[in-house]
């Protein structure tokens, strides 16, 4: 949308449904999950390459150069945006969740001034907040309702995290927003 003139043009129609908020990587790419795979946009060009195609993607976040991006619990996927390499690291979730494993991402997060450079923090759809160790796969913690009165949060529906300047990581649930 052009403000002075009102103009609006469309730049890319996806085929796919688009599952999430949209990163610029430090080369002027844009990259959004989709319910087909994680859809790297060069604006310039108007190009795109789809990577995991046709596996949902809910959520993905930016360290560095790389791209992690979760649609499953099962596995995280990684991509690398100098080299456009990409790979998938398999998780414990099976072990870990059991029966309970979390129905979709929502946000996810790294918070190194509170757990430090690994671990990866999930918010979910009405299942709390995850954290994995993204150098191994294996999930760590799970914080929910179900343990409020003891390091629980105030409700399993976590939209998003934020971490702020001072290290601290905000999560806003459906009933309000926690600090950490």
């Amino acid at each position: 949308l052009d403000l002075s003139s009102g103009k609006i043009e469309e730049v890319l129609h996806s085929k796919a449904e688009i599952t999430g908020d949209i990163l610029l990587d430090l080369n002027g790419m844009l990259w959004f999950p989709t319910s087909a795979g994680e859809i790297c946009f060069n604006p310039d060009t108007k190009s795109e390459i789809t990577f995991f195609d046709a596996k949902k993607i809910t959520a993905h976040c930016l360290k560095g150069s790389i791209i992690y991006c979760l649609g499953s619990f099962d596995t995280i996927c990684l991509i690398d945006t100098r080299t456009m390499a990409s790979h998938s690291l398999p998780t414990n979730a099976n072990s870990f969740f059991g029966s309970q494993k979390p129905n979709c991402a929502q946000s996810i997060i790294f918070a190194p001034g509170i757990s430090g450079d690994s671990l990866l923090w999930i918010s979910t759809c009405g299942d709390g907040v995850c954290v994995i160790n993204i150098a191994n796969g294996r999930y760590l913690a799970r914080f929910n309702t179900d343990n409020y009165e003891d390091k629980g949060i105030l409700h399993d529906w976590v939209s998003t995290f934020l971490i702020t300047r001072d290290s601290c990581l905000w999560m806003a649930t459906q009933k309000g927003i926690l600090k950490i």
